[in-house]
């Protein structure tokens, strides 16, 4: 894994770890959930060309703390919020794109929102923008579940984390042979580029996780999208199960100022199958003065 650039330190004394590369104007990731720094590698490397790209370890993953700040009680939105000023006050940034992943782009929306002077132009990369797990391949058993996953009990914690554990435990082969139903394009990802994130998934405190999971569910970006004037890029796989191109279509309506690109058999990690469309589309969109007109549709070929 890549080293840290340098560590920030959250409201509640929790380091979290920052990474730079490039000079330019400044772009700010957010990554997505229980992501490490591998699945920026293809964005981190195309951006870093002509921005200075800056992304984070959030609370609980990659190399940040995980003995301390992990409490089910701090996988909470406003904690996350607080968390990303605190790096970029690390940072010393002061004005920023915004790049956002999967969770990451529902995280960038509401930070734009809550921090909007701070913030240029937005990209959302695949992103989830509200009740996540409504649809997870077909099937509402996970947004059922999660409501009803309580933290306040111990010995409940204990075998939320045992759960987590074993059900992630299992071989890389098996975890990639199941990622390779829907979420990545085996023929496009190589096994070795997705093993650094499969491998780290059962080191991960699981009840914080599962907290951050109905956190994430519960949350949604559409009732204050139209506020949000910043011009905006949302890129959507077409095959993607979970950030649908429906989805995005109804983002870029709300958004008054947005384009939708859809790329074509795009997965879930289109970022990883695909890095050559994506990101020389990214690089134009942060280059130029924008586009005529309030929404563009564009299927990538």
């Amino acid at each position: 894994m890549t080293e840290p650039t340098d560590y920030a330190i959250a409201d509640d004394g929790v380091k979290l770890p920052w990474y730079r590369k490039g000079k330019g104007d400044d772009v700010f990731i957010f990554n997505g959930f229980a992501c490490v720094q591998d699945n920026l590698k293809p964005a981190i490397e195309h951006l870093s060309r002509h921005f200075r790209v800056t992304s984070w370890d959030y609370r609980g993953h990659g190399k940040a703390d995980k003995n301390s700040g992990t409490s089910p009680d701090k996988a909470n939105l406003d904690q996350f919020m607080r968390d990303a000023l605190s790096v970029m006050n690390s940072a010393r940034i002061k004005k920023t794109h915004l790049l956002g992943y999967s969770m990451g782009a529902q995280f960038g929306m509401e930070f734009a929102y809550r921090n909007n002077s701070s913030i240029k132009r937005i990209i959302g990369l695949n992103g989830i923008y509200g009740n996540a797990f409504d649809d997870v391949m077909g099937t509402d058993f996970v947004a059922k579940l999660l409501p009803h996953l309580k933290f306040e009990i111990p010995l409940l914690n204990e075998a939320y984390a045992k759960i987590w554990k074993a059900a992630l435990g299992v071989p890389f082969e098996l975890k990639y042979n199941i990622a390779a139903i829907a979420m990545v394009d085996r023929g496009l990802v190589k096994p070795e580029d997705f093993k650094p994130y499969l491998d780290q998934l059962e080191n991960l405190e699981g009840p914080f996780m599962l907290a951050l999971m109905q956190e994430i569910h519960s949350h949604q970006t559409y009732s204050f999208l139209p506020k949000i004037e910043n011009q905006a890029l949302i890129i959507m796989g077409e095959k993607d199960p979970l950030a649908t191109p429906a989805m995005g279509k109804k983002v870029v309506e709300l958004l008054p100022n947005a384009e939708l690109l859809i790329i074509e058999k795009g997965t879930h990690n289109s970022n990883l199958e695909r890095p050559q469309e994506i990101f020389p589309r990214i690089e134009q969109f942060l280059k130029s003065g924008g586009w005529t007109g309030r929404l563009k549709n564009i299927f990538s070929k």
